[in-house]
């Protein structure tokens, strides 16, 4: 099956929930090596549960992005969507959070919810989802502006 397949017609935001949301919790996995075990305080829970859901949401539009434009010269900043998912996971074990807390944070995020962050980002700029053109010119748009969304891509 094309990669492309599922963003034909209306079964495109599926795709991008499962993209934006299963990429990270994979990511979030495999901690790394000599990472602090150390767990942050309880208080630190909300902060932690919208970083995941931020991250996440900022994800599932770059993903629709990427996806659709590879071809146009759109690709992810670190080269894959999995190295993106672990430096993520990186910079929250930096600020002290355990990998548990980090898998728990991702498992809590909704995959309605990317769906619903991916649509109202595309319909907030006027871009239409089955316009490649217009879809493409948004994610330049998106790298060039230095958004939270353009920097997790770059022209390739």
């Amino acid at each position: 099956m094309s990669v492309l397949a599922p963003y034909q017609g209306a079964g495109w935001l599926r795709a991008v929930a499962v993209a934006a949301v299963v990429a990270p919790l994979a990511a979030c996995a495999a901690p790394p090596s000599g990472a602090p075990q150390t767990a942050a305080p309880a208080a630190d829970s909300a902060e932690l549960d919208e970083a995941a859901r931020y991250f996440a949401r900022n994800a599932g539009v770059a993903s629709f992005y990427v996806t659709r434009c590879g071809g146009a010269g759109v690709g992810y900043r670190l080269g894959t969507s999995t190295e993106m998912n672990l430096r993520f996971f990186d910079t929250l074990v930096a600020r002290g959070y355990a990998p548990e807390q980090i898998n728990a944070a991702a498992a809590r995020v909704r995959r309605a919810d990317v769906t619903t962050a991916t649509t109202a980002h595309l319909k907030e700029r006027g871009v239409d989802a089955t316009d490649d053109a217009a879809v493409c010119a948004a994610a330049l748009a998106e790298i060039d502006a230095r958004s939270p969304v353009g920097n997790m891509m770059r022209r390739v």
